[in-house]
């Protein structure tokens, strides 16, 4: 069965207990069933606790991802647990995302499907609109589903947010609407012109955040885009020399359709 991935962002995670501490130390090391028990003992303990019953479908979807002949009833024991730990807190994004993660990575015969997923997004979104995570996600499924309209409108919103994070991801996502969608690219270059100052006065860097080098190569596009030769060759001389291997193959990639 596929692998069941969840990325969880930091400032998504829960008040650390010892029941989380100790699940995570034993799926590191591999001690599934172990933690299998304490998730079993944290849900029959708190049955109201949504963080117990999210750390229990983690647990029950890296034994569905470990498992042959059981992996169909602990897939589906995953899945009833995410949506658990969502009905009791549909406004905490970690739930939502878990349930999403569940539903992106898991085949269609025990629930999966990007439909479900996509839709879990948008009734986030609609029954929370203020909240930053279900804006970008949802904005990102707008991307997918080529609502260009929509997306501007939405990643505008995020652009005149209090916290500068909220902001710096609205500009960075606008302009790859852009790019996509190949429109409205003097705004973009504008919304990345503006990332690379803002992100400069963080005072720590920002994991959940694209590199200031992920934006200088999105700016590149968008100048290709607009023809804009000069501007163009001065951010391939800025290039990093050590930058990551993704980025460097996009970068050769746009380089190789200028020649």
């Amino acid at each position: 069965m596929k692998k069941i991935i969840f990325m969880i962002v930091l400032f998504w995670s829960c008040c650390s207990n010892a029941q989380r501490s100790d699940i995570e130390k034993l799926l590191n090391m591999e001690q599934y069933d172990q933690a299998e028990t304490i998730s079993q003992q944290w849900i029959r303990d708190k049955p109201t606790d949504a963080n117990a019953w999210f750390w229990h479908g983690r647990v029950m979807a890296v034994q569905a991802s470990n498992s042959f002949f059981s992996a169909f009833s602990y897939a589906n024991e995953s899945l009833e647990a995410f949506k658990k730990a969502v009905e009791l807190e549909p406004s905490n994004p970690m739930m939502v995302m878990g349930l999403v993660g569940y539903y992106r990575n898991a085949p269609s015969i025990v629930g999966g499907g990007e439909a479900h997923a996509r839709a879990l997004i948008k009734q986030s979104y609609i029954g929370y609109p203020e909240r930053y995570e279900f804006q970008l996600h949802y904005g990102l499924v707008l991307q997918q589903e080529k609502k260009w309209a929509d997306a501007f409108q939405l990643f505008e919103k995020m652009m005149s947010a209090e916290q500068l994070p909220e902001r710096l991801m609205g500009y960075y996502q606008f302009a790859r609407t852009s790019i996509f969608s190949e429109s409205r690219t003097a705004d973009g270059a504008n919304a990345l012109k503006n990332y690379l100052h803002d992100i400069a006065t963080l005072h720590k860097p920002n994991a959940s955040l694209p590199s200031a080098d992920w934006a200088r190569y999105r700016l590149a596009q968008l100048y290709a885009r607009q023809g804009a030769q000069q501007p163009f060759d001065a951010l391939v001389k800025t290039r990093d020399n050590h930058e990551e291997q993704a980025l460097s193959e996009a970068w050769q990639s746009l380089l190789s359709q200028r020649q």
